[in-house]
């Protein structure tokens, strides 16, 4: 189950498309943070990684990643 959560004071909203090209291009790893799934107005529970992203690919239920920086 998705729970929608308001977005907080910190981290960063891109696009799935900025967040796979970040990927892509090694500028995001594991070790840099994670992000959490997002429909681009609230955030999802649901964390992602730039390793899930290179082995599974983008979740297609959403357009948003909410990133976060350790």
């Amino acid at each position: 189950m998705i729970d929608w959560i308001e977005f907080p004071d910190y981290g960063d909203l891109m696009t799935k498309e900025e967040f796979i090209e970040n990927v892509k291009y090694g500028y995001f790893i594991d070790y840099d943070g994670f992000g959490k799934y997002s429909n681009g107005t609230q955030m999802s529970n649901i964390k992602v990684y730039p390793s899930d992203i290179k082995e599974n690919g983008f979740d297609k239920r959403f357009s948003h990643v909410v990133w976060f920086n350790r």
